[in-house]
């Protein structure tokens, strides 16, 4: 739900050319589908994550991706983060 709302907060606010889901989730379909109706100009494309194969969102989506094992390392948060208040937090473990 909150994925779809971010998606249609983000078609009133910004007016999106190109929008980008990271997901392989057929809950999302709808959205999708309602989403392109009411911004038949905007564009939607998938990220696949690693063996997430999904033939529905394919058929529903302008384009699809998918994400190698290796591009989840490339991408992930450094061990300690400061923030611009100068906390500093950690990357979360491993659960």
């Amino acid at each position: 739900m909150g994925i779809a709302s971010k998606l249609f907060e983000l078609g009133v606010l910004c007016s999106n050319d190109i929008n980008v889901l990271v997901t392989g989730d057929t809950d999302l379909s709808p959205a999708i589908k309602t989403f392109k109706k009411i911004y038949p100009n905007s564009k939607i494309y998938a990220i696949f994550p690693f063996n997430r194969k999904n033939m529905e969102l394919r058929s529903l989506v302008d384009g699809q991706f998918s994400l190698k094992p290796g591009k989840y390392q490339k991408h992930q948060l450094p061990e300690k983060i400061q923030l611009s208040t100068g906390q500093k937090i950690n990357k979360p473990s491993d659960c």
